[in-house]
């Protein structure tokens, strides 16, 4: 019998009012029975318990909902690392249940960052705009990396020390209350809209600087909490952006393009550049 169908039914006998569930404790097994002990513990916090002593081993009973069969030569290793229970008529489950709430957060956090790290990480539009960041840095070396008027989470020339900081600062705002990040683990695990995080406009994106010909520019890439790519150039000459009015894979509105779509074509770098060159 597995420990999940355990639990169901030392929950179904102490709604029924049924005979407890029988388990024998084995060497090794501390976990499987901390689990089951962890489980009373939702049901309710103090517990009656009898310990019934046979010529090979204690059988350890709480109330009407389990009973342990513990071996002799085990009774110290279970009252060590599962529950104390050597003397005693009750037991207080209140410090398992903070202990297993506890776990349980740690857990949550850990796939946090695990989440951040790989799969988000590796999203398809998150992916792209990195492609694209590294594709202009190759197009104009003359660049530089500077704070952006919006609010980005993770700055994708530094993503695995941005997702570690957001995590962190995740865990500081939610703290114990963890649902928030529950349904911001199972988004991103799936590759679905995160919905959004308080303080923030983008989950990832960047903001680079570059001169060339005298010709200042200011690329962004970024990537909003629905996972849709938000791009932009801004150009300061007026005659290099009525010349780039005739490629159409892109739209000029004022002194910015945009992409026609979300996401730029990596090929109108080079061509902003051969205009560039043209047109000063």
């Amino acid at each position: 019998m597995n420990v999940n169908r355990i639990t169901e039914n030392v929950l179904k006998g102490i709604e029924e009012e049924t005979t407890s569930v029988s388990i024998s404790y084995l060497p090794g097994s501390f976990d499987t029975a901390k689990s089951l002990v962890n489980d009373l513990s939702r049901i309710k916090t103090r517990w009656g318990i009898e310990i019934l002593e046979n010529e090979d081993s204690y059988v350890l009973m709480f109330e009407d909902a389990l009973s342990i069969s513990i071996p002799r030569e085990h009774y110290g290793d279970f009252n060590k690392n599962v529950l104390p229970v050597e003397g005693v008529a009750y037991v207080d489950l209140t410090k398992i249940i903070s202990e297993s709430i506890k776990e349980f957060q740690q857990e949550v956090y850990g796939r946090l960052q695990k989440a951040l790290l790989s799969k988000l990480k590796s999203n398809k539009h998150i992916s792209s705009s990195t492609v694209l960041m590294k594709h202009w840095l190759h197009v104009f070396p003359n660049s530089k990396f500077v704070a952006s008027g919006e609010k980005v989470a993770i700055k994708l020339n530094d993503f695995d020390n941005g997702a570690k900081k957001l995590s962190s600062e995740l865990e500081k705002l939610h703290g114990d209350d963890i649902g928030e990040i529950d349904s911001i683990v199972d988004a991103i695990e799936e590759g679905r809209p995160i919905g959004s995080l308080e303080n923030y406009d983008y989950v990832a994106g960047i903001k680079i600087q570059s001169r060339y010909g005298g010709v200042n520019l200011l690329a962004e890439f970024n990537v909003n909490f629905a996972m849709i790519c938000s791009q932009s150039i801004y150009i300061d000459n007026v005659d290099v952006l009525d010349e780039l009015e005739g490629y159409s894979s892109i739209k000029v509105l004022y002194r910015r393009i945009f992409p026609v779509g979300h996401e730029f074509r990596p090929s109108i770098f080079g061509n902003i550049k051969s205009v560039i060159e043209n047109e000063t």
